[in-house]
């Protein structure tokens, strides 16, 4: 019986911080790209190891989790390469693109526990549990991606950000990624009109 009451309180906890933390997302087929076997432009990677990477940076103002090509499906290039072949290869043919950047991040701020708000529930480490996880469902995500890089000489750059209550989800960071493209798409083909 002691174990039940045990039990139960912390498989609530972690139920809640559970809830209110930012998923890992592996972005699906849903974008419905595939790498073109030949593009009639030249692509170049440039980005630095850091960029390509999967990271977790953590500090006192909270987490924020980078989306690398291991967890980026297809991978950053590859997409990349597929939108502007998809939405603008004619522009572009014969050019040089070269990708600097392009950064996935999941900001989920840190959240705070009042020490009256934690003595009112009881204090103890599963009422702080269970109030971070209320609080963390609550508070809201930032989704940020930035693509930059250049056509020939001219540089391009383009940031997407979207804000989500609670846990953010593989079709949140979707959303961000598609509007971001279809930025990138439009900075690329200023970029391109320059000679």
């Amino acid at each position: 019986m002691r174990l039940v009451r045990f039990a139960l309180p912390v498989s609530l906890a972690f139920f809640l911080v559970a809830c209110g933390s930012t998923s890992a997302v592996k972005l699906s087929p849903k974008l419905a790209v595939k790498a073109p076997e030949t593009i009639e432009f030249k692509f170049q990677d440039e980005r630095s190891a850091e960029n390509r990477s999967t990271r977790v940076d953590e500090d006192v103002t909270g987490v924020n989790k980078y989306f690398g090509d291991d967890t980026l499906s297809p991978d950053a290039p590859t997409l990349f390469k597929a939108w502007l072949h998809n939405n603008m290869a004619a522009e572009i043919k014969g050019r040089q693109v070269t990708l600097n950047e392009f950064v996935v991040n999941i900001y989920d701020p840190a959240v705070t526990l009042s020490e009256p708000g934690l003595a009112a529930a009881g204090g103890g480490v599963f009422a702080a549990l269970f109030i971070r996880g209320i609080e963390s469902a609550r508070s809201d995500k930032i989704v940020y991606v930035r693509i930059k890089g250049k056509v020939d000489h001219e540089a391009f750059s383009v940031v997407g950000t979207n804000k989500y209550q609670g846990r953010v989800s593989d079709e949140n960071v979707q959303t961000t990624l598609v509007e971001t493209l279809d930025k990138a798409v439009t900075d690329v083909r200023r970029a391109a009109a320059v000679k």
